[in-house]
């Protein structure tokens, strides 16, 4: 999924004229496409983490499961 969206997005710059402008600095290809493919992937790690810990906490809620300190 992350290289999908990593190469969704150097389409989408390419189609644009973005990417020939980026790459007219001095910038490595390497360092775009992996940035661009680590965004991707930081992105859906994120959303994925969250999902889960949503449904976590909804389950938890749902069997009666309160969050409670423990007695020392």
């Amino acid at each position: 999924m992350g290289i999908a969206l990593g190469f969704d997005a150097i389409n989408s710059e390419r189609t644009s004229g973005n990417l020939s402008r980026l790459l007219s600095q001095p910038v490595y290809r390497d360092s775009v496409i992996n940035g661009k493919f680590l965004a991707g992937l930081t992105t859906l790690a994120i959303l994925l983490i969250s999902i889960i810990a949503i449904v976590a906490g909804m389950g938890l809620r749902m069997i009666g499961v309160p969050p409670a300190r423990k007695k020392l």
